[in-house]
């Protein structure tokens, strides 16, 4: 995994770049004292792809995506709760204007554990662009009842299903999918 940063935009060889990507732009930035503690790679539960269309909201704080290979849409992060509000913007890149993108969630901690901040990550499947369209802060943590947080379940192998947890189709090593991630989805919640 290099990241090319000799030209105007950030160029990656694959979705695994998005992880240094946002790590560097959060965490290096002077203007911000967010620290990403966790970075996952979606992948599609249907058929393992990890190149997929977008659609965000940025002021809902809410993403769908679409696998490229199966079609199987699924909203992230908790946007199935309030995706009929939304007015959606399709992800494009800023460059060649290719509408596939790798995508990953880079999430920020409070010292209590709960999520503060999420930050989206794409690369696109065309050119090799990195970005980060989209970022948003949570105002409830786990030990909100009424609220699901985004990333309450989140263990090492990130296997839970995004559909009943907001985090559960981003992936720690999208390399990584063996039949132990089967076995993962009977575990409780961390």
């Amino acid at each position: 995994m290099t990241i090319d940063k000799s030209r105007e935009y950030w160029y990656g060889d694959n979705a695994g770049d998005i992880e240094e990507y946002l790590t560097e732009l959060v965490n290096e930035d002077p203007d911000n004292d967010d620290v990403i503690g966790k970075v996952g790679i979606v992948t599609c539960d249907n058929c393992g792809s990890d190149s997929f269309n977008a659609a965000i909201d940025i002021d809902e704080g809410a993403i769908e995506i679409e696998c490229i290979d199966c079609a199987e849409k699924r909203l992230l992060l908790g946007s199935k709760e309030n995706w009929e509000e939304c007015s959606p913007v399709g992800l494009e890149c800023p460059l060649c204007e290719d509408k596939a993108h790798n995508v990953a969630g880079g999430f920020v901690f409070r010292d209590n554990g709960d999520v503060k901040w999420i930050y989206i990550g794409t690369r696109c499947t065309g050119c090799g662009v990195l970005s980060s369209p989209a970022d948003w802060e949570i105002n409830f943590g786990q030990a909100d009842e009424n609220d699901e947080d985004p990333v309450d379940d989140i263990d090492e192998d990130m296997a839970d299903d995004i559909d009943e947890d907001p985090a559960d189709d981003i992936d720690e090593d999208p390399a990584d999918d063996s039949d132990e991630d089967a076995a993962d989805d009977t575990d409780e919640d961390v």
